[in-house]
C-alpha cells in the first residue's frame, strides 16, 4: 500500500507572459492511493531486480488565477492508472533483522479510466493518457519471523510532456506539464 502526493510541474507558455488577464498558474499537492504488488529477483548478493506493478488514483489539479477574480479557476484531473515500475535495487550489509537499500529505475503509466468521449477543444485542459517517469527512493527492510516489513520513500520526476493542447484558457498558458510524485510505501513480504 502507498500514499502518494502528486501535483503537475508547470512550465509557462509565451501567450502566458503576453496575456495581461492571467496572474499565475499553479498545481497544489494532492493526496492519492497506491495499492501494488511487489515480484523481486535476485540478481546478486547485493542487487535485486524489482517489478511493482499497482493501480494508482490521482487527483492533480491546476488553479489558475485571474485579475478579474479573488478565487482561483481551478481544473482537477482525477483519474486511476496502472502503473508498471521497473526498478534496481542495491541492499547493504543485514544488521541484524535490518537492512537499507536504495531503487532506482523507470516507471512506466497508463490511464485505466480513459475519458473517450470528451472534446479536447472543449474549453477544459486536457491531459495525454500515458506517462513515462524516472523513479528512486531509499527503504529499510525489517525482518520478522513470518514475513518482511519494508517501509520505502519515493520520488518521481515524469519526462512526459502531459499537456494535450487545446484552446482552454488555461491551456494556451502551459507550454509543458509533467507529473512529480513523492511517494510513503509500506511493503509487507
Amino acid at each position: 500500500f502507498a500514499a502518494p502526493l502528486t501535483r503537475f510541474n508547470i512550465t509557462h507558455s509565451d501567450a502566458f507572459v503576453k496575456n495581461d488577464t492571467a496572474i499565475n498558474l499553479t498545481s497544489p499537492v494532492q493526496p492519492g492511493f497506491r495499492m501494488l504488488f511487489v515480484m523481486n529477483t535476485r540478481l546478486s548478493k547485493r542487487f535485486d531486480f524489482r517489478v511493482t506493478p499497482g493501480i494508482s488514483i490521482y487527483g492533480r489539479s491546476v488553479d489558475y488565477y485571474t485579475k478579474n477574480r479573488t478565487e482561483p479557476i481551478t481544473e482537477l484531473r482525477e483519474s486511476t492508472w496502472a502503473e508498471f515500475p521497473f526498478l534496481v535495487k542495491y541492499k547493504s550489509e543485514r544488521r541484524g533483522n535490518t537492512r537499507m537499500y536504495v531503487v532506482a529505475g523507470v516507471r512506466l503509466g497508463v490511464e485505466a479510466n480513459v475519458r473517450k468521449k470528451e472534446n479536447p477543444n472543449f474549453g477544459r485542459l486536457t491531459t495525454k493518457t500515458r506517462d513515462v517517469a524516472l523513479e528512486y527512493g531509499v527503504g529499510l527492510e525489517r525482518f520478522y519471523q513470518f514475513f518482511k516489513f519494508a517501509p520505502e520513500l519515493h520520488f518521481s520526476h515524469g519526462i512526459v510532456n502531459m499537456l494535450q493542447p487545446n484552446s482552454s484558457a488555461i491551456g494556451q498558458n502551459i507550454s509543458k506539464m509533467t507529473t512529480h510524485t513523492v511517494t510513503l510505501y509500506l511493503m509487507f513480504e
